[in-house]
């Protein structure tokens, strides 16, 4: 059932608290449960979405098989993958519900509830799909890094890469215009990267510090390491979570501009 069916009570007699206020979390939850409602019903959708992290998982074990994780080109490949699934995980998730969306939103249902509403839900996709791919990996590829610590990093990366593609999905207006745009943040990612351009010029170093798989790599080179640089690591982790906030922030404001 649409929220925008269920008028909310006015802000004075909610009586949920500044908190629940600020961030509408009960309207939230609302979505959420709906979000989930959806996922479970569309039953091969979500299916195929989470079974192509082992598939991956997969390929890359036979690609890599008996190698360390210690391999640049492994560690990079492992990056891209994260990026990979966080976006297409969340690309379409609002552009294929935007009539509904802006019935909403003449409800008075907030881009920050529904946000929210999706994060939750991608978050808890991507656990699955980064634990999922790390099995099927741990397979062939012996691991010196921190296993815990490895996962961790694929899903920081997967949710940075999960509000890319809710960003992209609130940008268009309709899913031929998200197909054309997905390669166009994508590729990028597989360019600009110290594995394909070991001495890169000013302007392309410039270019790689946007680039979230990078930031991923170069975690994901220091974790093997017997001393790696902590710094490095959580400098790299810090950017990721900034990346994240940012595009949600520019998915909000998208969002926004579709009212009017």
């Amino acid at each position: 059932a649409s929220v925008a069916k269920t008028k909310a009570p006015p802000a004075e007699s909610q009586g949920d608290g500044a908190l629940d206020g600020l961030l509408d979390l009960r309207i939230a939850s609302i979505l959420t449960a709906r979000y989930v409602d959806l996922k479970l019903a569309d039953f091969w959708g979500s299916a195929i979405l989470i079974l192509q992290a082992p598939l991956i998982g997969f390929f890359l074990s036979l690609a890599f098989d008996g190698q360390s994780d210690g391999d640049r080109g492994f560690q990079f490949v492992l990056a891209m993958v994260a990026v990979w699934l966080g976006t297409f995980s969340g690309c379409r998730e609002v552009v294929k519900e935007r009539l509904i969306f802006l019935r909403e939103r003449r409800a008075g249902v907030s881009v920050r509830a529904y946000l929210l509403s999706k994060v939750g839900v991608l978050a808890f996709v991507s656990a699955i799909q980064c634990l999922l791919l790390l099995i099927m990996v741990r397979r062939t590829v012996d691991f010196d890094s921190s296993l815990p610590l490895v996962f961790l990093l694929l899903l920081l990366t997967t949710l940075s890469a999960n509000a890319l593609g809710l960003m992209l999905s609130s940008m268009v207006k309709s899913q031929n215009s998200l197909i054309a745009s997905v390669p166009i943040v994508l590729i990028p990612q597989l360019i600009f990267s110290d594995v394909l351009l070991p001495n890169p010029g000013q302007l392309v170093e410039n270019i790689e510090l946007g680039m979230m798989a990078s930031w991923a790599y170069d975690v994901l080179h220091e974790l093997p390491k017997s001393e790696p640089m902590w710094g490095t690591i959580a400098l790299s982790c810090v950017v990721l979570v900034g990346m994240q906030f940012a595009m949600l922030l520019a998915s909000g404001i998208f969002l926004r501009a579709q009212d009017e």
